[in-house]
């Protein structure tokens, strides 16, 4: 039996805690804080300052000292802790005038205090020191009571206290100008909030949210969390503006007139693959999208159950789950219109920019779109058929049918190729142009255009007019499952 190991020294646990410390600190860092553009000296200068009341307030705490470090590369003063500590402790009358002119003049009176209210009070209420100093500063700086009142319930947000009374639905924390506390910044999101109606600030959706009225939102951002979920059902009108949204799953049910605008607005996020998601999805619903971008990794960007759907001047950007059908866009509507709109590296199952019964697109670009059931294909323009069958992987778009004369014109289709299951007799395309993409047609009896072309351009297949049969690729049940 071996003998027990003897060990000459017991094990330093806190000299473990500390590199255990110092590893989060290396991972986990805050956003750039608003004077991190000022120059060394005003920084150095703000940051005394900040230094003088925490100081106040004795010895600094384990939780404190790691805020700090968090703050210092923020603001752009990494590895300065020592030194601006001591220039604290030895603070003169021409920094303090300075540093309040300073404070005064770059409009930085009020993000200061939020600063100082957040270190001073992350464990323990100010002491009376700290409150007397403060109280001078405020003075000086021209601030009241009201001001104050304000900025303390602001630095509870972020520090997560009880606060005892809630800020107004409309608190905006940009002139506050706190990029750096920006994720303590947001609020859950409630009924009663969106019934008065959102136009600023920070939100986030924790858990299922459930919503039977209209409303209006703008200029907001809202996060959701892992659960956080908003289901709609009701009739008249949501608008909404400006609006970031990152992470969504939002689920729209109209059950009378219900028209959905998003105008301005962004929709992004990174999603778990496990889970096939689907950022915005309407039902019933008559919809208008503008200038708004979707960037929505592995999660489909938007799905259109019924209704109808206008998209004008969007972007579609990394969207797309890999077993879910139709990337950036999945429309079962008959009523579905695409203008002056990108789709970028979408990928899907099949179709990773748009899978639809049908659509009308005009102007639209289309760069980089995949599907993963089947591989893009070496182009070979001695092969067109080879070529043609490669076309039913449908990377860029997969239709139906085709309703009308030229409901795809003015396109552009880049490494993103077309499947139409049927045409109709209608002729498919006009003035599109096709790169390094091909266009599979289940009935191509008829002429997509009035002439083919094919050239070859520095080693890429340009396909200005091309179709072909089906032949080769096998119809899937799942296609049709969007």
């Amino acid at each position: 039996m071996n003998a027990p190991v003897k060990l000459d020294k017991c094990l330093n646990i806190q000299q473990v805690l500390g590199l255990l410390d110092n590893i989060k600190l290396k991972h986990f860092s805050l956003p750039a804080h608003t004077i991190a553009e000022l120059a060394d000296h005003e920084r150095e200068l703000y940051f005394s300052l900040l230094a003088l009341l925490l100081l106040a307030g004795g010895n600094i705490s384990a939780n404190q000292h790691r805020l700090l470090q968090l703050l210092l590369p923020a603001i752009g003063l990494t590895g300065k802790l020592p030194a601006l500590m001591a220039r604290a402790q030895k603070i003169s009358q021409e920094d303090l005038e300075t540093g309040i002119e300073l404070l005064k003049e770059k409009e930085l009176a009020k993000t200061f205090i939020v600063d100082a209210l957040v270190l001073c009070r992350l464990e323990q209420p100010l002491n009376q020191d700290q409150c007397r100093i403060l109280a001078e500063l405020v003075a000086l700086l021209g601030l009241h009571q009201a001001d104050m009142e304000h900025l303390a319930q602001v630095a509870a947000l972020i520090l997560g206290l009880p606060q005892t009374e809630e800020l107004p639905s409309d608190f905006n924390p940009d002139p506050l100008k706190l990029d750096c506390w920006e994720e303590f910044l947001y609020r859950e999101l409630t009924a009663e909030h969106l019934q008065a109606g959102i136009h600023n600030g920070y939100w986030r959706v924790s858990a299922p949210l459930n919503i039977d009225f209209p409303f209006v939102v703008n200029n907001t951002e809202v996060y959701f969390s892992e659960n956080g979920r908003l289901n709609i059902k009701t009739t008249n009108e949501i608008k909404i503006n400006n609006t970031t949204f990152t992470n969504p799953v939002i689920k729209v049910n109209g059950t009378e007139n219900l028209n959905f605008s998003l105008y301005n607005c962004t929709l992004k996020g990174e999603y778990s693959t496990s889970k096939k998601t689907t950022a915005l999805t309407l039902n019933k619903v008559a919809s208008k999208f503008e200038h708004t971008d979707f960037e929505t990794k592995n999660s489909r960007a938007l799905r259109i159950i019924d209704g109808s759907i206008e998209i004008n001047e969007c972007n579609f950007n990394n969207c797309g789950h890999p077993d879910l059908v139709g990337g950036g866009v999945s429309s079962r509507t008959n009523y579905f219109y695409i203008n002056k709109t990108k789709f970028s590296k979408c990928k899907a199952k099949i179709a990773g920019g748009v899978r639809a019964s049908h659509a009308k697109i005009k102007d639209c670009h289309f760069k980089s779109c995949r599907s993963l059931y089947i591989n893009e294909c070496d182009f070979d323009l001695e092969d067109i058929e080879k070529s043609v069958s490669y076309g039913h992987n449908a990377g860029g778009l997969f239709l139906d049918y085709i309703a009308g004369e030229h409901d795809i014109e003015q396109c552009s289709f880049e490494k993103s190729s077309i499947k139409i299951k049927s045409k109709r007799n209608y002729d498919l395309m006009r003035d599109c142009k096709m790169l390094d993409s091909t266009l599979a047609v289940n009935d191509s009896g008829t002429h997509i255009y009035g002439q083919r072309h094919a050239s070859k351009i520095t080693n890429s297949v340009y396909l200005y007019v091309f179709s072909g049969s089906s032949r080769g690729v096998p119809h899937q049940t799942w296609w049709d499952d969007f």
